[in-house]
């Protein structure tokens, strides 16, 4: 009995032991969750202090919200006190009813896929407390327990405002460049290759604008089926290696001209470029032809130098369109001495009225040869550059020919001149009507009125009445066609009379000639011959 109770007291003592061993190690376990959690809520803190995404959870139970982070008063203006513990009707204040809607439908979704359900990301306007608004993400997750018979939702809100704003600016920039992409003039292609053979390449349309599908007058689909080599036949096959600049390439399918332009933009890629110059083209082609039946002509450009010139110049100078472009200071160089500094001057005077109308210059040029021609220049302004340089452009015609009958003119112009003062006859220069257009001669004294009383008006109205007749006559006769007519008259000049014999003569255009001489002496002498005739005859 004894040894029993004994046992029975160590038996009990032990269990006891146990018992507060057990105690103190459950209440230092819950003594230590307690610590644990304060330091999970320190942290959880210390972290929605440092981050601006929203954490929230909701009992799918009772729809109550359990849980929300305090970056949620920055973003919506809303305490999380007003959200906490309360139904989950809030989303209506910050979502429009259209947005209200389509999240309400994607948990929806999220629930009745049960455990296999992942997460969604949803993207929306948030109607902020201010009235402001906002644009965020929203990633939703589902928790099940395990019975599966409970779940919660979980979410992020994160604001995105900028990264839309960027979006959308993006998206603006890319919807208007792809607007002014498809209204430019030159038509622009997209082509990916299709097979590449010793550095020869085929392609495929995979994309244009539609001004390249109005010049080759097909529509992208039917495009994207032709192959590069079939739709410009004849066109040389497109290095990758390098750009691909043709100016005048005539496409058979159009029989147009265009210039084209193939830019490799990645590997396997090129970008094509096609302007349609066939107006450009036939105008130029029809230039040259012009240029080409007037040898001795050339079109220039100049701002400061040669810009362009046409190929005509070689006729004129022996010197290539090429030279004298590549070397801009060349043609002034070629201009004669004598002439350099009053082209100069004409130009400049000419810029300083404001380069209206044409100026013309006159200016012997060296040839290639050495020799020196003389061109007439017609310049007039093509526009005014950005630094207000002005540009001109104009045409040189070769006039040696003509400064050459210039001088035949003038030299014997001046033998006229030396010709008239030597003999005695009066000269005047009629028109068709009789009207003087000019005189010379070298005996003034025989003019029955001063030239600035007769010059301008008809011989016949400037001379007596029974003068006149004969005048008037004589014009008709030329008029007639007659080639020359003469007859004698007298004038009474200076106080005695005067006789005189006038012949007509045909002049190029319809004008006339006189030369009068006088033959007053000759008179004298045939009458005194008369009169001793008269004499003798009487005895």
């Amino acid at each position: 009995m004894g040894d029993d109770s004994g046992d029975a007291l160590r038996r009990g003592t032990r269990f006891w032991q146990r018992a507060a061993c057990i105690c103190g190690r459950n209440i230092t376990a819950y003594h230590r969750a307690q610590i644990q959690l304060g330091e999970i809520e320190q942290k959880l803190k210390l972290l929605e202090g440092l981050s601006s995404e929203v954490v929230y959870r909701i009992d799918g139970w009772n729809q109550l919200v359990q849980f929300v982070s305090a970056p949620f008063q920055t973003l919506t203006g809303y305490p999380p006190s007003d959200w906490i513990n309360s139904p989950d009707e809030l989303w209506k204040k910050l979502l429009a009813p259209e947005h209200f809607t389509d999240r309400a439908v994607a948990v929806e979704k999220l629930i009745a896929r049960g455990a296999s359900a992942t997460t969604q990301t949803l993207s929306y306007p948030l109607k902020q407390k201010d009235g402001g608004e906002i644009w965020v993400q929203e990633l939703l997750s589902i928790e099940w327990s395990r019975d599966a018979l409970h779940y919660w939702i979980n979410g992020l809100l994160k604001d995105v405002t900028a990264e839309h704003l960027a979006r959308e600016s993006f998206e603006t920039a890319q919807a208007d460049h792809r607007r002014l992409f498809d209204e430019l003039l030159e038509g622009y292609a997209e082509l990916e290759l299709l097979a590449e053979l010793n550095g020869a390449a085929d392609f495929r349309i995979t994309a244009c604008n539609h001004t390249f599908e109005q010049i080759a007058g097909l529509p992208l689909e039917k495009l994207a089926q032709s192959r590069f080599g079939e739709l410009f036949p004849g066109l040389p096959e497109t290095p990758l290696a390098k750009t691909l600049h043709l100016r005048d390439f005539y496409w058979p399918h159009l029989r147009g001209y265009f210039q084209i332009t193939a830019l490799r933009l990645k590997p396997g890629f090129i970008s094509l470029s096609l302007i349609d110059i066939t107006l450009q083209r036939q105008a130029e082609i029809r230039l040259e032809t012009v240029l080409h039946g007037l040898p001795d002509t050339a079109l220039y450009q100049t701002g400061g130098g040669v810009e362009y010139i046409s190929h005509g110049i070689e006729r004129l100078l022996g010197y290539t369109a090429e030279e004298l472009t590549s070397d801009r200071t060349l043609f002034p160089t070629l201009i004669h001495p004598d002439d350099s500094e009053a082209t100069r001057s004409a130009q400049r005077n000419w810029i300083k009225a404001g380069a209206t109308g044409v100026v013309e210059m006159e200016f012997r040029v060296r040839r290639k040869d050495g020799a020196y021609i003389w061109l007439l220049d017609r310049m007039s302004k093509a526009f005014t550059a950005p630094d207000g340089r002005i540009s001109s452009h104009g045409v040189m015609i070769d006039i040696t020919a003509r400064k050459k009958a210039e001088a035949e003119y003038r030299r014997k112009s001046a033998e006229y001149d030396l010709l008239f003062e030597a003999v005695p006859d009066l000269y005047f220069r009629l028109d068709r009507t009789g009207v003087i257009l000019d005189w010379a001669g070298g005996s003034p004294k025989d003019l029955y009125l001063p030239p600035e009383q007769f010059l301008g008006k008809r011989m016949q109205d400037v001379l007596p009445a029974n003068v006149s007749v004969e005048f008037k006559l004589a014009v008709e006769n030329m008029e007639r066609g007659e080639e020359a007519h003469s007859f004698e008259y007298s004038l009474q000049i200076g106080g005695r009379d005067e006789f005189f014999e006038a012949r007509f003569f045909p002049l190029p255009d319809a004008q006339r000639g006189v030369l009068v001489r006088n033959i007053t002496p000759r008179n004298v002498i045939r009458k005194t011959f008369s009169a001793e005739e008269t004499s003798v005859c009487r005895f």
